[in-house]
């Protein structure tokens, strides 16, 4: 009875889809109308992890000569056998989290979501229910990733082993893809990432100014990326590049490598948080820049001119790793914005300072959009708000 009844929402699902014509709908049902399918998908990934695990329990994958229930789900749904094994696994993990469970059941979070936030509540339990909130308030994928990473950090009992683990797990793979594409994949601890991605980013901008003052057509930053990198092994740097290091206040006052204690807050800017052991090896090099996590110990400084100190900039960038419009996850070529416009009496300040995508940006200097909200807490909206439209980023 149970199958007949979901095959007849299947019929009724389908026949929608083979029958609507979106074009009808104005932009309020175009929102009900993704609202309604995401949640729809959300409850078919929930079905099929379920579904697999007894599969993998009763071991019904064998009938078909798969090796695992999860590469016998891959070939089912669609999907890779990493994404499978992600599921089941998660699944595995939810009978010890009733509430993110539910959620997923209820197609109220996504599979990606319940993977997340299913890890770091593996780590420390008491996180679960404010991820679950934040998941369902709507935050991006990539801003739950960022605070599941903060909470699994956090409960890191041992900050050596850690430190450990980071160095033995590294790697680099190359392979040849099908189309005879040189293809490769990395890792390596956070230090090390950081000051690779440093010199790749840098490389890029180089690449992009050099491409627009010739006039070519703008590329994906994906291919920028890949340009920057051969660039970077065939001929070196061309710009000299520093991270950005996030230390407690305590010893980002005194200046004193021992001072770091364990468990104090130490984060690489545009990375998150990394062991104590990998900071204090850090603050070795002439490369890094210790920003305090303590805004008082900050110099202070107010201009009604643009320059901006480098312990300015620092800060800025810690606190807006991403475009600091909510919602948008864009991370590169962030530019520096003045809230209030200095023409209008804004003055150059921590107050007064945020970063902004170049989209964000642009659309604000032309009028499109305007600040609303309180200092930290600002929202960009739309100059004359209509009804649900609204012109959508590249």
């Amino acid at each position: 009875m149970l199958f007949e009844e979901l095959d007849q929402a299947i019929a009724t699902i389908e026949a929608f889809v083979r029958d609507v014509e979106p074009r009808t709908y104005d932009a309020r049902g175009a929102v009900r109308g993704v609202e309604r399918f995401a949640r729809i998908a959300h409850l078919g990934e929930a079905g099929t992890a379920l579904f697999g695990t007894r599969a993998g329990e009763t071991g019904a994958y064998r009938e078909s000569g798969a090796r695992n229930a999860a590469e016998w789900m891959a070939r089912k749904a669609g999907t890779s056998v990493t994404t499978a094994e992600r599921a089941l696994d998660t699944a595995a993990l939810l009978t010890e989290l009733p509430a993110t469970d539910a959620a997923l059941r209820s197609g109220k979070i996504s599979q990606e979501q319940a993977n997340e936030i299913a890890g770091a509540a593996r780590k420390d339990p008491s996180a679960e229910c404010d991820l679950l909130h934040d998941a369902k308030q709507g935050i991006s994928l990539k801003g739950l990733k960022d605070r599941c990473r903060g909470v699994r950090a956090a409960a890191e009992a041992d900050d050596e082993a850690w430190a450990k683990r980071l160095h033995d797990n590294r790697q680099l793979r190359r392979w040849i893809d099908a189309d005879a594409a040189a293809c490769g994949m990395w890792r390596m601890s956070p230090d090390k990432g950081a000051e690779v991605d440093a010199a790749i980013d840098a490389e890029i901008e180089l690449i992009f100014k050099e491409a627009l003052s010739n006039g070519a057509l703008r590329e994906s930053r994906e291919a920028y990326a890949a340009d920057a990198l051969y660039a970077l092994i065939t001929r070196g740097p061309r710009k000299a590049t520093g991270i950005n290091l996030i230390i407690d206040g305590t010893a980002a006052e005194s200046g004193e490598l021992g001072t770091i204690e364990i468990g104090a807050r130490c984060e690489i800017v545009g990375v998150g948080p990394i062991p104590v052991t990998l900071a204090k090896q850090m603050m070795c090099d002439a490369k890094v820049r210790v920003v305090p996590a303590n805004e008082s110990l900050l110099p202070e400084h107010s201009s009604d001119t643009r320059y901006l100190p480098q312990w300015m900039r620092d800060w800025l960038d810690q606190h807006y790793p991403v475009c600091g419009q909510p919602d948008c996850d864009h991370d590169f070529r962030l530019e520096y914005d003045h809230v209030l416009a200095l023409s209008d009496g804004g003055r150059t300040e921590l107050e007064n300072l945020w970063r902004l995508c170049w989209y964000h940006h642009r659309q604000k200097t032309i009028g499109a959009l305007v600040v609303t909200g309180e200092a930290r807490d600002w929202r960009l909206v739309p100059t004359r708000p209509s009804a649900g439209s609204g012109p959508d980023p590249p």
